[in-house]
């Protein structure tokens, strides 16, 4: 199928080795149906990683390509070395790119592939996402991990997604923009009680980003009008681009929670 310029998105993922990049293109695949299992690195079964070294290696050492198409458009995810000892690979596919995103696992938090993702693509001036993985390792932690993201990176860092914990377990995914809930299979699910306080205070948070792109919106938010659907989605891709508004995203790749999310999120900012 032929695409136009306006439906192709050029992601490239970085992150430390380890933490979740190739997992996460699988789950892209196999979400899509473009694969209809989910390969395993430690099976040397997975798509991004053909090549018998990186087989052997159990990890990336080339850039490779993963096209996934998703709601009429396509998606080429760009999946990079972690080991920055190919970095320039990593180099490469930013030039190609429309933004990045970061991976990190929910258990080890920010490491040194986190800040160098970060910084390759403030160099190249290029929006910056983060995803944070592996939802279901023992202790994981999301909650703490965005607050150590804020921490470090500024206030443009902002949940657009975030879980819906039973107990220690990931159960469902709430998407802050549409403040609706989805179960692992991508299916709407009720909205918890907890999660409403959780929406206002990621909400305000946004908003002041938003602001912050727009004379117009800067005078609506300090009048406290609240912004339109459309003022909001205006903001927020502006505030992506200019690297004012950084998204968080998160999920778990073998069992699919947050991939649909992620795609239709990609497609829409």
């Amino acid at each position: 199928m032929g695409y136009t310029a306006n439906d192709i998105r050029n992601i490239c993922l970085l992150g430390h080795g380890g933490d979740g990049k190739s997992a996460l293109c699988e789950s892209m695949l196999f979400t899509t149906k473009a694969i209809t299992r989910l390969g395993k690195r430690a099976d040397g079964t997975t798509v991004s990683d053909f090549d018998d070294e990186e087989k052997k290696r159990q990890y990336s050492i080339s850039t490779s390509v993963i096209p996934v198409e998703y709601n009429k458009c396509k998606i080429n995810v760009l999946d990079n070395p972690g080991y920055f000892d190919f970095a320039g690979q990593i180099v490469q596919s930013l030039r190609v790119s429309d933004a990045g995103i970061i991976c990190l696992t929910a258990k080890s938090g920010i490491g040194v592939g986190t800040e160098k993702g970060w910084k390759y693509l403030a160099k190249a001036n290029l929006p910056a996402m983060f995803y944070v993985s592996k939802l279901d390792e023992e202790h994981a932690n999301y909650f703490g991990t965005v607050d150590s993201l804020r921490e470090m990176f500024g206030a443009s860092v902002i949940p657009f997604t975030f879980p819906i914990l039973k107990g220690e377990q990931a159960v469902g995914i709430v998407d802050l923009i549409e403040k609706k809930a989805y179960d692992e299979s991508g299916k709407e699910i009720a909205l918890p009680a907890e999660a409403e306080e959780k929406i206002e205070e990621y909400m305000a948070e946004l908003n002041e980003q938003v602001a912050e792109t727009d004379e117009a919106l800067m005078e609506k938010f300090f009048m406290e009008e609240p912004f339109t659907a459309e003022e909001l989605m205006t903001g927020i891709k502006a505030g992506i681009r200019d690297r004012s508004v950084t998204p968080v995203f998160c999920g778990c790749a073998y069992t699919g929670l947050g991939t649909t999310n992620l795609l239709s999120n990609l497609v829409k900012f």
